[in-house]
């Protein structure tokens, strides 16, 4: 009996033991972070000597996601609620608001060490740090030269740190470790060094857009400049340079500003329309419905924006490709090409954050940005380019036109309707008397000459040229002054009017349409003596007053237009060249007026006119039935 219960105790303790160790063997051991090794990459330790700072070591690291205090978390029977993460970055889902991160250094050399946390974002609304109690706690009030603390690591000594950080938006780590200080240093200046070119970048395109902005006062501008305004602030707030008070909402506020804007400005830009225009102005809603739900639900508002932002981008760029097949446009390629890298640099900086593709940069999307500006702001200067290309040929064709309209329209009639009036408000309508001029080359058709045309032509230029030798242009359209109006050229004759619709130089339209007739005749005169021709060529003049009626038409072509007594008149006094020749049995070139005419003209004048009765030569004029006589002189060349 007592050796089988010493063998019984013996194989008790065996089993108890075995037992022990199978237990102990099972059991998870504490992953710690070598301060002397963990520093230094694979390839060892550089040649400079300095560690290989800025390490998130979120594979060593233990987190558990919740709203427990330090006195909690730190207890011993708690630590079984810590998850190792097995990703050096730690990335949680949006829901979560707090978590904590415990993380353990060994320090096994003989003398105390001391380590940095750095925080390199103020989004956090709370990051603490405690080891046996509260280290210290940072805000996003706090500027980046600020946002670190020394950690002292006693010598021969494993120190564990507990992290928690509290937010709504962003739930990952933003917080790294450094041994040195310097190197630390130099960090934080790198860090406000890009945000300075960053920003740098944005204001140069901000001022070059308020410079097209004026000059060509469009919306597309607007819409630009209030990008990239929006964008930088985003992006002051992002980079953490300078204390935000709520940067979280800050950040997300000119988030979903930049957002709208750069959907507007691309509207605008590519001339979008139809579906295009209208899917985007939906995406536009989904952005501002993100923003009324983060002032109730930050989380929730920014979730909204980053899934609109992801629609949003893809279709923009889409539209954008589509649009260069239709069209090849070289602005819309380089669009494509500036807002393709927006959207890459968006997605790598986003599949970092999630901890799908290894964490290099948080910045990535700020720098993508500034190259997008610098490509936009080549798409700008090229549609500019084509702009102006465009306005310079529109120009040529306009000032082609204007050139061409310069021989229909009298210089005030065009200065009228370059500054918006209406061709039927240049020129006055309506009744009234007048001087009409009956201007006409006696048996043109019996030329045989083949220079007949030209040598016409040339002639009633010259009557043209006559009459408005003395035009003077004026606002008021009754206050215009000029020797005469053309109101209809035939192919051997014209008839112009004198004292309306322009006022004649001295006022008297009779004394005035004399004077042109007889400057009519005397150019006339000069034309046949170059012309040269082996037979006598003559012309016959008609001046009669009475009344007349202008108008426009009120359907196209509209040309101004008159009719009236006078004119009729004119050409019947003309017409009378024959009868009166005949009768004196002359030739030669003859001005013929009406009594009316005679009457108002000066006695000097008067004396060099014969009268032509028509009683004595049984004889009428047409139309003018109280008419007893007319008054000729005729000429010679």
């Amino acid at each position: 009996m007592t050796i089988l219960r010493a063998y019984l105790t013996m194989l008790f303790i065996a089993l108890s033991s075995w037992s022990s160790f199978a237990v102990s063997s099972t059991a998870p051991t504490e992953v710690y972070v070598d301060i002397d090794n963990d520093f230094i990459d694979q390839y060892g330790q550089p040649k400079d000597g300095q560690p290989k700072d800025g390490q998130f070591f979120g594979d060593k690291s233990y987190y558990y996601v919740g709203y427990e205090d330090f006195e909690i978390v730190s207890a011993p029977a708690f630590q079984k609620n810590f998850k190792p993460s097995e990703k050096t970055f730690i990335s949680l889902p949006n829901e979560v608001q707090q978590f904590w991160i415990k993380i353990n250094f060994l320090n096994k050399s003989s003398s105390d060490k001391d380590l940095f946390f750095f925080s390199n974002v103020n989004v956090p609304r709370e990051l603490s740090i405690y080891e046996n109690g509260l280290i210290k706690t940072f805000s996003h009030s706090e500027s980046v030269n600020r946002r670190f603390i020394k950690l002292n690591l006693k010598a021969n000594s494993t120190s564990t740190f507990y992290i928690k950080r509290y937010s709504d938006l962003y739930q990952r780590q933003d917080f790294s470790y450094w041994q040195d200080r310097k190197n630390l240093g130099d960090n934080i200046t790198n860090l406000t060094l890009n945000w300075g070119i960053v920003i740098t970048i944005f204001a140069m395109s901000l001022i070059f857009t308020v410079m097209l902005m004026i000059s060509y006062r469009t919306s597309t501008y607007i819409h630009y400049g209030l990008y990239v305004v929006s964008f930088a602030l985003m992006t002051t707030a992002g980079l953490g340079i300078f204390p935000i008070p709520y940067a979280d909402h800050f950040i997300n506020t000119t988030g979903v500003l930049a957002a709208i804007f750069v959907v507007t400005f691309s509207i605008n830009f590519l001339h979008l329309t139809g579906y295009q225009k209208f899917f985007l102005h939906l995406v536009i809603a989904l952005y501002v419905l993100s923003l009324l739900i983060s002032f109730f639900d930050l989380s929730l508002g920014h979730a909204i924006l980053s899934s609109g932002v992801i629609v949003g981008t893809i279709s923009v760029f889409l539209f954008a490709i589509q649009l260069y097949i239709g069209n090849r446009e070289l602005h819309v390629l380089i669009f494509i090409m500036a807002y393709g890298c927006v959207l890459v640099g968006t997605a790598v900086q986003i599949l970092m954050l999630r901890a799908i593709l290894p964490y290099t940069s948080g910045n990535l999307m700020y720098y993508s940005g500034a190259i997008e500006n610098i490509l936009m702001l080549l798409a700008l200067a090229h549609k500019i380019y084509n702009t102006e290309k465009e306005r310079v040929k529109n120009y040529e064709e306009i000032s082609h036109s204007y050139a061409q309209l310069q021989k229909v329209f009298y210089p005030h009639q065009l200065t009228s309707m370059k500054k918006g009036g209406d061709l039927e408000d240049t020129m006055p309508v309506g009744s009234t008397e007048a001087c009409v001029i009956s201007f006409d080359i006696i048996d043109s058709s019996q030329i045989k000459s083949g220079m007949l045309k030209p040598f016409l032509r040339e002639i009633f230029a010259n009557c043209n040229n006559l009459m408005v030798k003395d035009y003077q242009e004026n606002q008021s359209i009754d206050s215009i002054v000029s020797n005469g109006f053309r109101i209809k050229e035939m192919g051997d004759g014209l008839i112009c009017s004198v004292g309306f619709p322009y006022r004649s130089p001295t006022g008297n339209s009779c004394v005035d349409a004399l004077s042109l007739a007889e400057q009519f005749i005397a150019m006339f005169n000069q034309k046949v003596q170059d012309f040269n021709y082996t037979e006598p060529i003559y012309c016959g003049c008609g001046i009669a007053y009475g009344g007349v009626e202008s108008f426009f038409p009120e359907s196209t072509p509209v040309e101004y237009d008159m009719y009236g007594k006078a004119i009729v008149l004119a050409c019947r006094y003309e017409a009378m060249r024959k009868v009166v020749l005949d009768r004196l049995g002359q030739t030669g070139n003859i001005l013929i007026i009406s009594e009316s005419v005679y009457n108002s003209i000066d006695h000097t004048d008067r004396e060099q006119f014969s009268k032509f009765d028509f009683e004595e030569h049984k004889v009428f004029v047409r139309d003018d039935p109280n008419a007893t006589c007319l008054y000729y002189r005729v000429t010679q060349g």
